[in-house]
């Protein structure tokens, strides 16, 4: 289902998130259970919009991960309960302590992808919370895509470095005239990340949408938004963006 997910296959990624539960019905709860469940409700909530019944279903897939006591398998439910789901209804800055925890649950078991969502989600929701300075969270993208990158983690790393470039941007240090352009130290200074402009529309654009919106470029945001049109439907269900 990952990897619908990510080719923005909605419907193929619903249809493998549903027959993942029915599986633990027929076969009884196992490590990777908590993740079926926590993804089952990111498609309760963005593929059939029940905002009631998908925050409990999150809720459940964090109860299962805490009763597996799987250090490895719980970053997945971690990252995806809180930040596809809860995070959608609850204050982004209750969300943070579970991107933490899988952070460091994938660091001590080897799980060093789920480490860094962990670190990545955990960081943007820091963003969206405005619960630490601009300047602070910029020292800590700086320090996470270092990290992501020394962990063999470029791909996570790469989407990192597009927020990490927003941030230079509002600080304004992007050495850029044009403050809505992600384009700077973060994303042009490193060459393990030079492909990162070639990341999918899915992740590069939406932020630049973003940035629209935290610079009052309204006009240039509309714009984007009818370029984009219907696309945004099928795109990573549950992204904040």
């Amino acid at each position: 289902s990952s990897l619908a997910f990510g080719a923005e296959h909605l419907h193929l990624y619903m249809l493998l998130n549903c027959e993942s539960v029915k599986d633990i019905s027929r076969h009884g709860l196992t490590e990777s259970s908590a993740a079926s469940v926590a993804s089952f409700a990111n498609v309760l909530m963005h593929g059939y919009d029940d905002f009631e019944t998908s925050p409990k279903v999150a809720e459940l897939a964090i109860l299962i991960a805490n009763r597996m006591q799987s250090k490895f398998s719980e970053t997945q439910p971690l990252n995806t309960a809180n930040y596809n789901v809860l995070g959608w209804v609850r204050p982004f800055s209750s969300c943070i302590k579970y991107h933490e925890r899988a952070y460091k649950s994938g660091i001590v078991s080897g799980n060093l992808n789920g480490a860094a969502v962990g670190k990545w989600f955990g960081l943007q929701n820091k963003l969206f919370s405005s619960c630490i300075t601009l300047p602070e969270l910029e020292v800590e993208f700086r320090d996470g895509v270092a990290e992501m990158l020394k962990n063999s983690q470029q791909f996570v790393g790469g989407m990192a470095t597009i927020v990490w470039q927003l941030i230079l941007n509002l600080i304004g240090k992007s050495g850029n005239p044009n403050t809505t352009v992600l384009s700077g130290e973060a994303t042009d200074g490193n060459p393990e990340l030079s492909q990162v402009k070639m990341l999918p529309a899915l992740l590069y654009g939406p932020w630049e949408s973003i940035a629209f919106l935290f610079f009052g470029d309204f006009e240039a945001g509309a714009e984007d938004a009818m370029k984009r049109g219907d696309v945004f439907p099928t795109m990573a269900p549950g992204m904040m963006f």
